[in-house]
């Protein structure tokens, strides 16, 4: 017994270790870690430019290990919990496209030996994630600190913070890879929403008095963040993150986590809803069987959405016209805008139920709300144009055509931005007699978006970066109503001429990093 029970953990562990150098191993987990500076760069300010991490009352907060800790874990949660599900929700899907899926399975490696390595792999990644970002704040601790620094208070506070999150975000990632409803661009989209869900049940919870049951459900640790900070007292202002302070004004000392067991099992009861969710993915785990791989189209078509794309198929006859006219570039690019629709029926469906509802709805919904749903319609529909050939395995037939190949970034930027233009027509003539301006800030948006989808498919090979890097986008870009830079699209009318010289500088840096990309490799072919 003790033999097999040693192969068991043996086997685990080969799949924990197998997945984690697979990730660190790539460019891309550079890129992370360097992000990661500049995150902490930007967490912790330095107090002579007037801003402050933290603030009581109109009081920053003294920057000892415990306010900082904190603070910067609280954010940093918030963020992993959106971009940590799309950093490692596709470890099934590698094995898969790579084969090794078929051979785990023809080994001696039972399906929850194999998920719960999957799982830990997702967990051991993530935490090597927040464990750069302690270092990196340590880091601007010692430069931009009032007190000495404390490693223990920071790995304490991290870990009772981010912890369990990171354990629900690695079980909910297996799950909607586990899931064929849940899995795709569906669940791209989908994890969106489950992501707000979790923030907005903090934010309601942290208006009611002692342990609200919201507590236990308390994923990203908002709402644990704010109790703490209040440590039983009651303030009538409490801000974190980057602020402006009043430096007439005595700063105030937070003392640290005020630990008890109230605290430890509400944390510990969060991390266990992981179990259930990796329950649940054992359940839909197919095990890499070929039949039910192979037979992904019959299940498709049973798919709800899919069965809804198959009713609507008539409705692109009005689009499949496009695909033959003109030639070279325009041609192509008709034909793959004219292939978005036809693929997604219901894209184009979304596109005409935003234009009638911005006939008659007023143009303050129109700017505040129609928009914000149309882009991420759009955000759904292109989110895989620089990449669906690749995963068709139609991409030597394409660069076999002359002229194809050389043109290839320039066609795909021209669809994507077309295709936002189809959805956003009408909103854009209503805007353009009332804000001209706005209506051009519109128009940039639209190809910025674009040139961001082609961009970071072409550089990553796949979509979730674009699709999580966006809808992140999208929901500072409604949380900052006030703030010009993020007004992209011009929906809160206060982008002004520098902000869309901006945006129009960046989308075309956007392209020419997509072109160089693609040139470099077809000089390598």
């Amino acid at each position: 017994m003790p033999e097999r029970n040693d192969g068991r953990w043996a086997r685990i562990f080969a799949v924990v270790r197998a997945d984690v150098l697979i990730r660190v191993r790539r460019p891309s987990s550079i890129v992370v870690f360097l992000l990661l500076c500049v995150l902490a760069y930007m967490l912790v300010p330095d107090l002579r430019t007037g801003r402050t991490v933290m603030q009581v009352n109109n009081h920053r907060v003294l920057n000892n290990s415990a306010a900082i800790a904190l603070a910067t874990a609280g954010l940093f949660s918030t963020l992993l919990g959106m971009l940590g599900f799309y950093l490692i929700s596709n470890t099934v899907r590698r094995d898969i496209t790579t084969r090794t899926g078929f051979v785990i399975a023809a080994m001696p490696v039972r399906s929850i030996e194999y998920l719960t390595g999957k799982f830990l792999g997702n967990v051991a990644f993530l935490g090597l994630v927040m464990f750069g970002c302690v270092l990196n704040v340590m880091g601007m601790h010692l430069l931009r600190a009032e007190a000495p620094l404390e490693p223990v208070v920071y790995i304490g506070t991290y870990l009772a913070m981010t912890g369990p999150a990171i354990l629900v975000i690695a079980a909910l990632a297996l799950l909607f890879e586990c899931a064929r409803p849940l899995s795709g661009r569906v669940g791209d989209v989908l994890y969106f929403f489950v992501w707000l869900l979790m923030v907005s049940v903090a934010a309601g919870a942290g208006r009611v008095e002692g342990v609200p049951w919201e507590n236990y459900f308390d994923v990203l640790g908002m709402l644990f963040m704010l109790n703490q900070a209040r440590g039983g007292q009651s303030f009538d202002s409490l801000q974190i993150g980057q602020s402006t302070f009043d430096p007439a004004q005595s700063p105030w000392v937070y003392h640290g986590i005020q630990w008890s067991w109230n605290v430890l099992e509400t944390r510990l009861a969060v991390a266990l809803l992981a179990v259930p969710l990796l329950l649940l993915a054992w359940f839909f785990f197919s095990r890499f069987d070929p039949a039910r791989i192979r037979s992904s189209g019959q299940h498709a078509r049973r798919h709800p959405l899919a069965a809804l794309n198959r009713l609507l198929k008539p409705v692109t006859r009005a689009v499949t016209p496009l695909a033959g006219i003109g030639t070279g570039l325009t041609r192509v690019t008709l034909s793959e805008l004219a292939l978005t629709f036809m693929i997604s029926p219901l894209a184009l469906v979304w596109a005409a139920a935003g234009g009638v509802w911005a006939v008659v709805a007023p143009l303050a919904t129109v700017r505040s709300v129609i928009l914000p749903v149309t882009f991420v319609g759009i955000i759904a529909a292109i989110s895989n144009l620089a990449t669906r050939d690749r995963a068709a395995g139609t991409t030597a037939l394409l660069y076999s055509m002359p002229r194809v190949q050389p043109t290839w970034v320039a066609a795909r930027f021209l669809a994507a931005t077309l295709t936002g233009l189809v959805f956003v027509l009408v909103p854009l003539f209503r805007i353009l007699f009332a804000d001209p301006a706005a209506a051009l800030s519109l128009v940039i948006g639209i190809a910025f978006i674009a040139a961001a989808a082609v961009t970071l498919g072409t550089l990553t090979g796949g979509s979730k970066a674009f699709t999580a890097v966006f809808l992140l986008f999208l929901y500072l870009v409604m949380s900052a109503r006030g703030a010009p830079g993020f007004d992209f699209a011009g929906w809160n009318g206060s982008a002004s001429n520098m902000v869309r010289t901006g945006y129009f500088v960046a989308t075309v840096i956007l392209v020419l990093t997509g072109f160089m990309k693609q040139r470099l490799a077809y000089r390598v072919r």
